[in-house]
């Protein structure tokens, strides 16, 4: 394969589809990992768009569908149907004539990777697939082979540990609680003021305003904080005032008693770093890096950063990206692997 051919990368996630053609990481087209049948059959046939990502979302003709949970890819098929409508309808693109890096997340089974492999090859006909490990993908933007990887998406956490460009399998904190879960507590504090969010739509306005209005302070200033905001608008969107519960929905992320759980995702972090061999301890303390959409949260890094403090973890360097390109961290590290040299050798 000639260097100048074009690649395309491909991020499959719980929330969204992302893709593009090589580049700087930033993904051309996005979609919801969404896809839809109809509820009633031989009724008038649908276009296929009506079938995948956000068009499908409110037709109540049809059943919705989430082929990805927890960071799993649970149905092979319904995910064949939204590459392929991500690749013909999206890029409009000729497969066969484009070589493929697919990111795949920290925990991913044997069966959904061959799986994978033989839909890209036997039905869209790439010339050649790269199936690489989220984390991995990480730990190339910032060029190191030896670190942490904090990763906090929609529906899963993850600390992956990596050394020497391995990840440490056996030391890979898993926490299903994410994103939506934040999005589900925040509509649950906002029910108590009366507001309701039944529909689909109202529920993606309750995720738009949390990701707008939603941020962390630091721990030693939390009560006052929480107290100066309790009582009164903080925002104001259409037909919503919002609150503490902002500040109250972010909180957490740290302090999970509120939601019947007793172990934060900084305690996750260290568990997992605790787990790996002491001889290499203090340079994943001195190598945590966040990806995820959900660690964009304004004060997210400086409130890690004190947690872990606080456990005395006093020598650790948590990389500080910028925050809102942080869920194409992986699209960005695809994209550098792209132009290396050394691509040959992961076809």
């Amino acid at each position: 394969m000639a260097s100048t051919d074009p690649i395309i990368v491909l991020d499959n996630g719980s929330d969204t589809c992302k893709a593009r053609y090589g580049g700087d990481g930033i993904p051309q087209v996005v979609v919801r990992t969404i896809h839809a049948e109809e509820k009633v059959r031989n009724i008038t046939e649908l276009s296929k768009n009506k079938y995948v990502g956000d068009t499908a979302l409110n037709n109540p003709m049809l059943n919705i569908h989430h082929p990805i949970k927890r960071g799993i890819i649970e149905n092979s098929d319904e995910m064949e149907k939204i590459s392929e409508f991500i690749l013909h309808n999206q890029l409009k693109i000729e497969q066969k004539k484009y070589p493929v890096i697919v990111c795949e997340p920290p925990e991913n089974w044997k069966i959904t990777r061959e799986k994978m492999v033989e839909v890209f090859f036997e039905k869209f006909d790439v010339p050649h697939i790269c199936l690489r490990n989220q984390t991995a993908l990480v730990l190339e933007t910032k060029n190191v082979d030896t670190g942490i990887v904090l990763i906090c998406e929609h529906e899963v956490t993850y600390t992956v540990p990596v050394a020497s460009g391995c990840a440490m399998t056996h030391a890979i904190g898993h926490l299903d609680f994410a994103g939506k879960d934040l999005t589900d507590y925040f509509i649950k504090l906002l029910n108590k003021r009366g507001y309701s969010f039944e529909s689909t739509t109202e529920r993606e306005n309750a995720r738009v305003m949390k990701e707008l209005s939603c941020s962390i302070g630091l721990k030693i200033n939390k009560t006052e904080a929480l107290q100066s905001k309790s009582s009164r608008g903080k925002y104001n969107f259409p037909s919503y005032s919002i609150g503490d519960e902002a500040d109250k929905c972010s909180e957490i992320l740290f302090d999970p008693k509120d939601v019947g759980r007793n172990r934060g995702i900084h305690q996750i972090l260290i568990d997992s770093i605790v787990k790996c061999d002491i001889s290499i301890q203090q340079e994943l303390c001195n190598n945590i890096i966040l990806d995820g959409g959900t660690t964009n949260i304004q004060g997210f890094r400086d409130r890690l950063q004190e947690e872990l403090q606080a456990l005395a973890i006093n020598q650790i360097h948590i990389y500080d990206g910028v925050p809102e390109k942080r869920q194409y961290v992986p699209r960005l590290g695809a994209s550098m692997l792209s132009t290396s040299p050394n691509l040959k050798d992961f076809w």
